[in-house]
């Protein structure tokens, strides 16, 4: 990529999203470290800050022009280092003159100082503010609503800013388009009022916000104060409604602002039945008034959502809607989608209204204990749905369900719409379900075809190549495929062999995911083809005794590959380009299993080279003797082990089984490099050091699930015999102490004996067989043999 134009160079690294992958990038060349750092444009920080200050600041001057930030200190405890603190904002607002978008949740040490260097942030037009308990003054507030250019405003559980502070946000109301506003702490009790409110004289609340299009108000009290509850009737362009218990609403204001919202798509509205009116009137603030002008004045609703609290079902008038005042509204809109949660007003009727809705596509009934089978069996014949959730309706059974899929699998499929037949058929996940439903028509069985990503093929597939061949061309979209013959035998005719790989790879341009398991006739030209597979993520090799990784790319693989990269790469001997060198170097892979595969070591794996930066998962395992010896890495100098110096920062779940690491480090290497991992497993690998154990948990924070297989060996000089597990208590400490995320602990010992007799031992030694070989192997020195 070194010869490639810089505009062409940003026009790709813009495309990268994963920040993995950013990182990788990076590293291959100084050009592209600085291509790739001016194109950087949003980073994510939080607890792994430290020290805070001067890390933002390294990160700011490393990416000049970052134009949105994320500081997040979610599940920060004091033991992991200062937050960062206003000094931290400062350093953000004179380094990133470019800022537009910022978020700060969790950040306890920022208060009204630290957000008054936002007004060096001429270009900022988007904050998020959640859980921010030092906030608390207003003069940032007057100054972004006076000078400031926000487009979108959202404040969460921020306990120092009121509903009746942000009307202090003044002019800047005119050029919002998305605003958030709720508070979870107790909001139902008496808090702050608004000292200037004057119901004679609401001059406060005369603000303009008719560029709002995104408004969502939780969890306040608008009464006797409106409060925020005056951008009801000063929204004109809204587009997505959502009102969580606001508790104060009047209905008037509702049906005006309904009438001036005609580009209304979504609306969200959580009510719970409140006193309301001196003939002890107790139910939802809003009616079917309300409901009919939406259905009158919003022609664009798509997507409704009511939400009924702490309404008894043998009230049903505590709803202020009706079932009928809902079905006229789902039947005079568009509505795609409805969530209907407490409707205790909802049943058997409303259902069979519904079913009759021509576009609705996704239907959800929480706590909605009006319906019965009867009910779901109307939605049957429902022309569009796709998608039907029921949660805690409890008159709906386990025998009405039965009855309703019998209906599903005896009715006519070819009535149904393209895209619920490629849904159902997305959720179907037995193959001899899927192979039953391409059996009922030629259009089932085109679709079915289209849709089917995966195929698990083996001893069935015969003659190999050809029947593989016909499966590739019926499945076009096929991104997972898993070859496997165990149990296979000769006479079951020819296993798959390198040709079978080279119609996988030209048939399946969408291949992402690739099993082979007892492949006994793939070697490594069968690999070889894998350079076509352009988005191969995941390859798995168990048991393929005919693979090594000394096998070369063809002349035609090796022309592909140059071509692919862009760049002339000079390897000795011209074409002589190992397949693992070439994931490594040019593939994608982000999970890699080997199992059991004689011809690969471990001291092989190394030549997977940059390929270890963009691993999320390995796993090497060999049940052969592995204990005995076996392949050494030539290259390996105990002074200077570079080819140990790889980088694998990404990776999150390692599984290392029954290997030795003793002298030559091997894959042990990756215990040293890994600072992200969730899952670690180590079984019976020879060689483990404490040290390099204890320094992986000081930077493995967020390891969730660990499992160590142990068997004891000597340990220490001859005269001091120590005869034991590698790890102590030490590594469990420190476990403990910078692991605080585990949740899964799996330790097995293996030949540990409480108590083992001298004659015991005598009567094991006369029973083995004696050799050199296993005398002067490292776990058995200093036994005396007899």
């Amino acid at each position: 990529m070194e010869g490639l134009s810089e505009p062409l160079l940003a026009e790709i690294i813009k495309r990268i999203n994963r920040t993995s992958d950013l990182n990788s990038l990076s590293l291959v060349s100084k050009h592209l470290y600085t291509a790739e750092a001016e194109e950087r444009a949003t980073i994510h920080v939080g607890c792994g800050l430290h020290p805070a200050t001067e890390a933002l600041s390294a990160l700011c001057s490393w990416f000049p022009n970052l134009w949105k930030v994320d500081i997040n200190y979610s599940g920060w405890t004091s033991n992991r280092g200062k937050q960062l603190d206003n000094q931290g904002l400062r350093v953000l607002s004179s380094h990133c003159p470019s800022l537009k978008d910022l978020t700060l949740s969790f950040c306890s040490y920022i208060d009204d100082s630290g957000l008054g260097y936002l007004a060096y942030c001429k270009k900022l037009t988007v904050l998020r503010l959640n859980f921010a308990p030092a906030v608390g003054g207003v003069e940032w507030l007057e100054y972004l609503g006076r000078e400031g250019s926000l487009e979108e405003l959202v404040v969460k559980d921020c306990n120092g800013i009121s509903q009746f502070d942000l009307l202090k946000f003044g002019p800047g109301w005119m050029k919002l388009q998305k605003f958030e506003f709720e508070i979870n702490d107790n909001y139902w009790r008496v808090g702050a009022h608004d000292p200037s409110y004057d119901s004679h004289y609401m001059y406060k609340y005369d603000l303009c916000c008719e560029n709002l299009k995104d408004l969502r108000l939780a969890h306040i009290i608008t009464e006797p104060e409106i409060g925020l509850r005056f951008l009801l009737s000063k929204c004109k362009s809204l587009v997505k409604l959502c009102l969580d218990y606001v508790i104060g609403l009047d209905e008037s204001e509702m049906i005006q602002l309904f009438q001036s919202c005609s580009n209304l798509t979504s609306i969200s509205l959580r009510l719970m039945p409140l006193y309301r009116g001196h003939d002890f009137d107790y139910r939802t603030a809003l009616t079917d008034d309300s409901l009919k002008a939406l259905s009158r004045y919003c022609p664009k609703l798509q997507v409704v959502e009511f939400t009924f609290t702490f309404c008894n079902a043998a009230y049903p008038s505590e709803i202020g809607f009706t079932q009928e005042g809902i079905i006229m509204l789902i039947q005079s809109c568009p509505i795609r989608v409805v969530m209907l949660n407490g409707a205790t007003i909802f049943d058997d009727e409303g259902m069979k209204a519904l079913s009759s809705s021509q576009l609705l596509e996704r239907l959800e009934l929480v706590d909605c204990n009006g319906i019965t089978d009867a009910g779901i069996g109307f939605m049957m014949c429902a022309p569009s749905l796709i998608s039907l959730t029921l949660q805690q309706c409890e008159r709906v059974t386990d025998h009405g369900m039965a009855e309703f899929f019998s209906t599903l699998n005896t009715c006519s499929m070819e009535d149904l719409p393209e895209p619920l037949i490629a849904e159902i058929i997305k959720r179907t996940t037995w193959t001899s379900d899927l192979n039953s439903l391409s059996l009922v028509s030629k259009r089932l069985y085109k679709v079915e075809a289209d849709e089917r990503g995966f195929i698990c093929v083996g001893c069935g597939l015969n003659p190999a190549t050809e029947a593989l061949s016909s499966l590739c061309s019926r499945f076009p979209n096929l991104w997972k495929v898993e070859i496997n013959y165990s149990g296979w035998s000769s006479n079951q005719g020819q296993q798959l062999d390198n040709q079978g790989l080279h119609v996988l790879s030209s048939h399946c341009p969408s291949l992402m995911d690739l099993t082979l398991s007892f492949c006994s006739h793939i070697n490594d030209s069968g690999l070889g083809y894998l350079a076509h597979c352009k988005k191969l993520m995941a390859l798995r090799l168990n048991n393929a005794p005919a693979i090594s990784s000394n096998g070369l790319l063809s002349e035609y693989e090796w022309y592909s590959w140059q071509s692919w990269t862009c760049q002339e790469l000079e390897f000795p001997g011209n074409t002589g380009l190992e397949w693992l060198e070439y994931l490594g170097n040019a593939g994608s892979l982000v999970e890699f299993v080997v199992k059991d595969c004689k011809g690969i070591s471990q001291y092989d794996l190394l030549k997977f080279g940059p390929g270890w930066m963009k691993l999320q998962k390995f796993e090497f395992e060999f049940n052969g003797t592995y204990w005995l010896s076996g392949a050494r890495d030539p290259s390996y100098n105990a002074r200077y082990p570079y080819k140990y110096d790889i980088s694998c920062e990404n990776m999150k779940d390692l599984r290392l089984a029954k290997i030795v690491t003793d002298q030559e480090i091997g894959l042990r290497f990756l215990l040293g490099k890994c600072k992200a991992l969730e899952k670690l497993c180590l079984d019976y690998v020879i060689g483990l050091d404490e040290s390099e154990m204890i320094v992986l948990f000081q930077n493995c924070s967020n390891l969730r699930s660990i499992s160590l297989r142990f068997m004891p060996r000597h340990c220490g000089l001859q005269e001091n015999f120590r005869f034991r597990t590698a790890l102590t208590d030490d590594s469990l400490k420190c476990l403990s102490l910078y692991c605080r995320m585990l949740e899964v602990v799996e330790f097995t010992y293996t030949f540990c004996c409480r108590k083992i007799s001298e004659e015991a031992v005598k009567g094991a030694a006369r029973s083995v067989q004696y050799s050199a070989e296993v005398e002067s192997h490292d776990s058995l020195k200093g036994m005396k043999w007899n």
